[in-house]
């Protein structure tokens, strides 16, 4: 069960973006009473924080509201997650009190901010990359560099060659991302390649789009393109390499704490361990002694500061 959104979420119009400026009394006297009473008395499994602002501060990075009230002041113990695509910035938002950053689909995001990574290289040998289509019309483009900063004359450079020994089977790890008005966010994994051709073809396109950045091109480099007919350029290619020049960030890029990773880790692991999906999980993989029972009944001595009492229905008084 997760209860949801945490926490001013008052309108649809602009619920992205908008700013809740509150006082702490009508904060917790009205927008966070409903929530305390479903923790005190229930204990959910999972929170999930709005997508607005609460006095400056979006609520998917919100320290005061997830970590101090939320956990400490009301004892949750559950998991919190973000709206889908209601993150602003993994550091933050995991710093702040949320274990899982919604819808997923970028867990690039946690790496680069935590150790230094090597760029994901697609099966075309162009780093992976996330191509987003909004409502509106706008489309942008999220490549998987790792740590490494695309700069021709850099100090660093990864090559990848592709030709008949290439597996191209593989799905690739690129695709579209399709986000509607409501923010529902549709993922398309782009189609497998048919030929090395068909997948250089693809390299060049890419870099004849908007993709990339001028400074970015300028950075990416296809060498020892071979073709079925030597001397032949209009023949299908059979071989090249792509690679990719440009520095590592410095070690003072990576704010990302271990403790808070392992700390939402934890949470995660110990709130999905507790459901019926896990044991059913565990018997489909024949692992024994795994036993699930009420996820709330682990937690003794709820308030129960909801209470309903019976009453007489009664004919209403008409006066004669």
């Amino acid at each position: 069960m997760t209860i949801k959104h945490f926490a001013a979420n008052n309108q649809e119009t602009a619920r992205n973006s908008g700013n809740d400026v509150v006082g702490e009394r009508a904060l917790r006297e009205i927008e966070l009473k409903g929530f305390e009473i479903a923790v005190k008395a229930a204990q959910p499994m999972s929170v999930m924080s709005s997508y607005n602002k609460v006095n400056g501060t979006y609520a998917s990075g919100n320290y005061d509201l997830l970590t101090d009230v939320l956990r400490g002041e009301w004892g949750f113990k559950g998991t919190v997650m973000t709206d889908w695509g209601g993150a602003h910035g993994a550091t933050n938002t995991m710093y702040s009190g949320n274990d899982l950053i919604e819808p997923g689909g970028r867990p690039s995001d946690i790496v680069n901010a935590t150790v230094k990574a090597a760029p994901t290289v697609d099966v075309h040998g162009l780093p992976a990359y996330t191509k987003t289509v909004r409502s509106t019309g706008s489309t942008s483009y999220t490549f998987q560099l790792g740590g490494l900063t695309l700069a021709a004359g850099g100090s660093t450079t990864v090559s990848s060659t592709v030709d008949g020994t290439t597996d191209l089977s593989k799905t690739p790890l690129s695709g579209t991302m399709t986000i509607d008005a409501i923010n529902n966010q549709t993922y398309t994994a782009h189609p497998k390649f048919t030929s090395v051709d068909d997948a250089y073809q693809a390299v060049q396109d890419l870099l004849a789009s908007s993709a990339l950045t001028a400074t970015q091109k300028a950075a990416v480099t296809v060498s020892d393109v071979q073709h079925s007919t030597p001397g032949d350029s209009t023949s299908p290619v059979t071989s090249y390499t792509v690679t990719l020049t440009g520095n590592y960030a410095a070690a003072s890029a990576y704010t990302m704490r271990l403790g808070d990773l392992q700390r939402s880790a934890i949470r995660i692991l110990t709130t999905a361990s507790k459901t019926a999906s896990f044991q059913q999980l565990a018997q489909s993989q024949k692992v024994r002694g795994i036993s699930v029972g009420s996820y709330t009944d682990q937690f003794k001595n709820l308030d129960p500061t909801g209470t309903s009492v019976k009453g007489r229905v009664q004919q209403p008084y008409h006066k004669r």
